[in-house]
């Protein structure tokens, strides 16, 4: 049968499998180039994400939680690892700025979706013990057709992903490459190999290339 999926959101999962091919891709050729900071920076701005998982409707004064604990239970620590319910919320107002727009003489109405700077929590929050004004510059730059484009000097240090590399090496490092070793090798795998894989991440900036390179020549593989 037909999908109930609106145009707008069928063009929004276009380009979210777009930028999923492009983590392969090469810097040359427009890709991340294995860089997983790069993709977790990506998808914090993600149309696709922002409009699942309610980022949409996390605005001043009222943040939705959604994606700042999928964000950390999901994607970069695993449930319960290295962070508390307050970092979820102090991270919530982070990510607050989005909204869902009708773009003007489309018939049907086709919505994008844009960071609003009246919308975002601009003051300091607290999270992993580090106080700043953190928010979405350098972490999820503003989308193009935002009448807001020049770089937010009240952010702090990359914003979220980098805070949580930053602030929780061990954790993000272990969670990606464990999650690595059981897809392509297998379950529950000693620790120690992990801890190799994952220094071999931190050390080279996230890159995920080097690490793959050496689970693919382990003895394990």
């Amino acid at each position: 049968g037909q999908s109930s999926m609106r145009g707008d959101e069928r063009w929004w999962m276009h380009e979210q499998i777009q930028l999923f091919r492009r983590f392969g891709q090469s810097r040359a050729d427009g890709g991340l180039d294995y860089d997983w900071r790069a993709l977790l920076i990506e998808i914090c701005k993600d149309r696709a994400m922002l409009d699942w998982l309610d980022g949409t409707n996390s605005a001043k004064g009222r943040p939705n939680e959604n994606f700042a604990r999928e964000l950390w239970e999901l994607f970069m620590l695993g449930e319960g690892r290295g962070y508390t319910q307050a970092d979820i919320e102090e991270a919530a107002r982070a990510f607050t700025g989005f909204d869902d727009v009708d773009v003007e003489n489309t018939d049907p109405v086709y919505q994008t979706v844009i960071y609003f700077l009246d919308r975002h929590d601009e003051e300091e929050k607290t999270i992993f013990g580090v106080t700043g004004r953190f928010g979405y510059d350098n972490v999820a730059p503003y989308h193009e057709g935002s009448a807001t484009t020049a770089t937010d000097a009240r952010d702090t240090d990359g914003g979220i992903v980098a805070l949580t590399l930053r602030e929780r090496p061990v954790e993000g490092s272990t969670f990606i490459c464990r999650k690595l070793f059981d897809w392509f090798v297998y379950e529950n795998p000693p620790q120690a190999v992990i801890d190799q894989l994952a220094a071999t991440m931190v050390n080279n900036n996230y890159d995920v290339a080097p690490v793959l390179k050496q689970m693919f020549r382990s003895e394990a593989f």
